[in-house]
């Protein structure tokens, strides 16, 4: 992908193009590695591991737990 210029704002934010975001899964609540490279920053997307089964969460959700074993505890209680 082509670079893109983007500015950053008042508190130090960017916004990462639609694109980007979709090429690398990665959205709202996603952990990112922000690294300082001769001069130039890398961002690179984190793998989060659900909490009980231990397999990579794409795209992170807010309970950190992967699809599967969120749909077991939704069967099995009402907590969710």
């Amino acid at each position: 992908m082509k670079g893109i210029v983007r500015k950053i704002d008042k508190l130090g934010r960017i916004v990462l193009p639609r694109e980007f975001r979709h090429s690398l899964k990665v959205g709202v609540g996603s952990d990112i590695c922000i690294e300082l490279n001769n001069g130039s920053m890398t961002l690179t997307p984190t793998q989060a591991i659900c909490g009980i089964c231990g397999s990579v969460i794409t795209p992170i959700n807010k309970f950190r737990l992967c699809d599967r074993c969120l749909s077991t505890i939704r069967e099995e209680t009402d907590f969710l």
